[in-house]
C-alpha cells in the first residue's frame, strides 16, 4: 500500500508495476478485511482507498479491473454515476455514524491512498 495521494489510473498502474490489482471484493468477509486493514494502516488525511471498481454510469455497469466478476456490493454512501465513476473503501467513522468499510462513488481524478491486490 501507498498513503501518497494518487488518481484511479495511476494506482491502478501503480498495482499491474507490482503484479496486482487494486482490490475487488466478493464477499463480506473480504470486505471486512480490507476495510480493517485500511483503517489500522492509512491514517484518514491520506484519503479512502481506491477500490478497483469502475462504474460508469450505474452500479449495473461496474467491472473490477483484475477482471472478476461484479458479484457483490457492500452498502453505498453514495452510487456512482457518470461524474463519479470510481469507487473507494471508507476507512474512517465520521460524527454520530460509522460508515467504516461503506463503499463511496469519487471522481477518478481524485488523489486517494493505493492498496494493491494480488490474487492466487
Amino acid at each position: 500500500f501507498t498513503n501518497q495521494h494518487t488518481d484511479f489510473q495511476d494506482a491502478e498502474q501503480i498495482c499491474q508495476n507490482l503484479g496486482a490489482h487494486l482490490p475487488s471484493i466478493h464477499s463480506d468477509i473480504e470486505n471486512l478485511e480490507l476495510g480493517t486493514f485500511a483503517y489500522n494502516n492509512l491514517p484518514p488525511s491520506t484519503g479512502f482507498p481506491w477500490l478497483g471498481l469502475y462504474c460508469p454510469y450505474t452500479v449495473n455497469n461496474c467491472t473490477w479491473t483484475d477482471g472478476s466478476a461484479y458479484n457483490y456490493n457492500y452498502t453505498w454512501t453514495s452510487y456512482p454515476s457518470s461524474n463519479n465513476p470510481c469507487v473507494v473503501i471508507r476507512n474512517e467513522e465520521s460524527g454520530d455514524w460509522d460508515d467504516r468499510n461503506y463503499w463511496e462513488s469519487y471522481i477518478c481524478t481524485t488523489g486517494q491512498a493505493v492498496i494493491c491486490q494480488k490474487r492466487f
